[in-house]
């Protein structure tokens, strides 16, 4: 029984595609994002990533996997230039947790480490020529702006992984389908005191699975298949 993972769904996104994956677009990639190695070897990765305590161990890890890479030290948003950085430590811990761009600096935020200034990039200045590429975007918070800067950008990636809570589920989706995407799985679902907080979500672009059966399958196979229907128990 397939698995409601970013692997798995990327492993089965790669066949049903049928078209090969030239360029991963990594929005917040800190450390590094394993299933995008995993399962994009030979494609190049664009690493966005604005805290620059991550950029050591993103430039080891993507080196010794022997991947593509080039590393953007900026923030991506709605608009370019130079914001805040609140680098924050939520958990007591004094590690960085979480991080807030913002216009003005606010010393008074829960659990702050440091304000670094930051460059600012859209995704869609950055990535206007790309062609057979995919966008994860992970970043606690700002997902909304990203996608604003990067409209154009997300309406021509073949997939897009997207972290959403709960309380941004149904707009997410919403934002997604208005640029043309369809919503294919829910993944890495996260529980907090056994209630459900976070999932990912995984959208394929309309214009490339419309016409195309395999992302249909109850078009594609004339009468239902018990044997293939599957829930997690």
């Amino acid at each position: 029984m397939r698995q409601p993972t970013n692997t798995a769904s990327l492993n089965l996104l790669k066949t049903l595609l049928k078209i090969k994956i030239n360029y991963v677009i990594d929005v917040g990639v800190q450390y590094s994002t394993p299933f995008l190695m995993s399962e994009l070897p030979d494609a190049f990765h664009y690493l966005i990533e604005p805290v620059q305590l991550y950029h050591e161990s993103i430039i080891s890890n993507y080196s010794k996997s022997c991947i593509s890479y080039e590393l953007i030290k900026a923030a991506a948003s709605d608009n370019e230039g130079v914001l805040n950085q609140h680098l924050q430590s939520l958990d007591g811990s004094g590690k960085i947790t979480h991080s807030q761009l913002l216009p003005e600096e606010i010393t008074s935020l829960d659990g702050l480490i440091e304000i670094v200034k930051t460059p600012v990039i859209t995704l869609d200045t950055a990535f206007a020529n790309l062609q057979n590429y995919i966008v994860k975007i992970d970043v606690d918070g700002i997902e909304e702006k990203i996608i604003d800067g990067g409209a154009r950008t997300i309406s021509n990636a073949l997939v897009v992984f997207l972290e959403s809570p709960v309380s941004k589920l149904s707009s997410r989706v919403r934002l997604l389908e208005s640029l043309g995407m369809r919503l294919f799985d829910i993944t890495d679902i996260c529980y907090y005191h056994n209630q459900l907080q976070q999932v990912d979500l995984v959208f394929v672009n309309n214009r490339v699975v419309s016409s195309d059966l395999d992302f249909h399958p109850f078009k594609k196979f004339e009468s239902i298949d018990w044997s293939a229907w599957s829930k997690l128990s």
